[in-house]
């Protein structure tokens, strides 16, 4: 039978927040209304044929892909996500906000991203990416008399090449929420990935 956390369903909640170059990382915010979270460790391969077969095998392991779909227009994470500035004007009834999103430049920022899933058996399971950056700002996939879903692709690389460690899988026999902890704080966000030892980013 499986133990706890090891049967995992629907993400709940996901936090992101900015990585630093101290590899600190900004406030955590939330992707409000997340849709899907999709990702693949991807690999280099090579063969080694000898007398007409193949009698060597390579396969090293070099880069995480993955996509997150959000059905909200939400700048908090956008901010931390395509490194925009949106502003918020006006006052109520009349308030509205404007976020103005950049070609060129530096480019898309590195960003950190717990992901928690619901589990079987009173469990749950979060997994996290120390640094991943979006492969480009988020599209639109939109239709009639349905609601409009943001889909971006996104990549998560080793944090160093001493530890090339790429993503942390932590399971919970009791189920605990991101927001509780992890999500709280910049200091609790990198928590995850350097608590209790070895540091993703030894």
């Amino acid at each position: 039978m499986p133990q706890y956390g090891e049967v995992i369903y629907n993400p709940i909640e996901v936090y992101v927040a900015t990585l630093n170059v101290d590899n600190t990382f900004g406030t955590p915010v939330a992707i409000d209304y997340l849709g899907k979270v999709s990702f693949n460790p991807e690999a280099d391969s090579d063969d080694l044929m000898s007398a007409g077969m193949i009698v060597e095998t390579l396969r090293i392991a070099k880069i995480v892909t993955g996509e997150i779909s959000q059905g909200s227009l939400d700048f908090a994470s956008l901010a931390v996500l395509c490194g925009i500035t949106p502003g918020n004007y006006s006052t109520t009834p009349n308030r509205y906000s404007v976020a103005d999103f950049k070609m060129g430049g530096a480019g898309l920022p590195y960003f950190g991203m717990i992901i928690h899933y619901a589990s079987t058996l009173g469990a749950n399971a979060f997994i996290g990416f120390p640094k991943a950056k979006l492969d480009t700002i988020p599209g639109f996939e939109s239709d009639q008399n349905k609601f409009v879903i943001r889909n971006t692709g996104f990549s998560a690389v080793p944090v160093n090449t001493t530890g090339r460690n790429a993503f942390r899988i932590r399971r919970n026999e009791t189920a605990t929420t991101l927001a509780s902890f992890y999500g709280s704080s910049s200091a609790n966000f990198l928590s995850y990935f350097t608590t209790p030892p070895p540091s993703l980013f030894a």
